[in-house]
């Protein structure tokens, strides 16, 4: 919702890493699953624990509605492009 001259300078003051994951982000609308999703989601392999799901979603500090969401998979952990 920022001016678009704006919205570049607050992306330069940022670290370049998480800045291109913003940018990914900013080019899907507000209210699509692109617009609603983050560049790095909860994953757990099947055999963890509740515990161990507690814990990582303590390490990273998230925002309540990402640390809602826990994926629960079978490996590959990560798609090939990320």
């Amino acid at each position: 919702q920022l001016p678009p001259n704006r919205l570049e300078q607050l992306l330069e003051l940022m670290e370049p890493e998480e800045a291109e994951d913003v940018r990914m982000l900013l080019r899907y609308g507000p209210d699509t699953a692109g617009g609603l999703m983050t560049p790095e989601p909860i994953i757990l392999s099947a055999d963890a624990t509740v515990a161990e799901a507690l814990a990582l979603i303590r390490r990273h500090e998230l925002h309540p509605a990402l640390a809602a969401a826990v994926f629960v998979t079978l490996p590959p952990f990560e798609t090939p492009t990320g």
